[in-house]
Formats: structure tokens, sequence, C-alpha cells
């Protein structure tokens, strides 16, 4: 593994571990939280690609695009900064709410799913089912934005927001997120409530 390859691994291994603190100030229902792994210079050059020709990957290009040329910087195909990103909607089955025998977790990129063998405190193969009904918790809404050196790769800072999708389709939800997730374009920022403006 390259040492660019490696940074970026670690850097995405500590984007995800920050998921598991509380968040220290704000409320909402979701969550954001980014971490500079590098320097992006201010009011630098910045190149924003797609990994795909989609309408809504153009779509969420552009508002990508259009927020760092607010925030100052000039985007440019020859830029060293890459700026890449990704959008998901995840749908999940909600054990408070619900019997189940198991737990379903699924994105638009995969899917797995949790099988209760046995437990005494709950639904479970061998065990039964004990409670009715079905119920299923809010579609949450993910954008990750990072920036990279196009010379080597190397991670030069990485944010993330969730929030339970509130209707509309997916494209205009994650274009909710952009400025959100683009506030604290790079810099650190510990895992943190937030609720979108109407």
């Amino acid at each position: 593994m390259t040492g660019a390859r490696f940074g970026s691994a670690v850097a995405a291994v500590l984007l995800v571990v920050s998921w598991g603190a509380r968040a220290a100030e704000g409320e909402g229902p979701g969550q954001l939280v980014s971490m500079a792994c590098g320097v992006v210079p201010p009011k630098s050059h910045v190149d924003v690609q797609a990994s795909d020709d989609t309408a809504r990957d153009k779509a969420l290009r552009d508002a990508i695009a259009a927020e760092l040329t607010r925030a100052g910087y000039v985007v440019a195909a020859d830029a060293t900064v890459r700026v890449t990103f990704d959008a998901e909607i995840e749908r999940a089955l909600d054990p408070s709410r619900q019997g189940y025998l198991g737990k379903l977790n699924s994105t638009n990129r995969d899917t797995t799913f949790e099988l209760n063998l046995w437990t005494s405190s709950g639904d479970s193969v061998l065990g039964g089912v004990t409670t009715q009904g079905a119920a299923t918790g809010p579609n949450m809404s993910h954008l990750t934005i990072s920036a990279h050196d196009k010379t080597n790769g190397k991670c030069l800072w990485q944010g993330e927001a969730r929030h339970p999708t509130e209707g509309g389709s997916e494209a205009e939800f994650a274009r909710r997120l952009v400025p959100v997730v683009l506030g604290h374009f790079g810099k650190t920022l510990p895992a943190t409530a937030f609720s979108l403006d109407d």
C-alpha cells in the first residue's frame, strides 16, 4: 500500500470512528463530522469530479462547485486539488419500534442482513415471534465530500453529513446537505448535531 493510499485509509477510519462520539454542540436529527487530513489552501483552485455520468451526480457536482465558488474557491479542471463526493440513502428497519427476526440495512451500494437465532428478550428464529407489527426507521441521507491532492492522491479533507430524509427526491435532499458539509471545508469538526432549515 502506498503512503498516499495508507493516509487516505487512515483518514477514512478516523472519520468513521468519530461518528461514535456524541455531538458536543448543536441540536437536531442530523450529524455532521469533518476531518482535515492535510491542508487545502484557502481560495485555491479545485476540480470537482463526479464518479458517475448520471443526472443526479451532475446536479450534485454543479451544486458543490457553486458552493465552493461562493466560498471564494476557483473551480478549474486543471486544479491540483480534486474534490469528489458520494451520496446515498440508507433504508433500515428500526428494531426499537417493531418485532423483528433480524435487521436489514440497505444502501444503493450494498445490503446486509443480521438474523437473530435465539434471544430471551425478543423475537428469534428458535424462540419465535413475541411482538407483532412492523415499522421502519426514517430513511437516512448520507453525503460525503472529499478533497485529495491530484499529484500524489494524498487526502486533504473529508466531511460527511447524515440526516433523516424529509421528502423530495434523493438528489434534491443531497443538494440540501451540500452547504452543511462544505461549511467546514478544509477544517476538522467533531461529530456535531444539526438541523436543516426549511
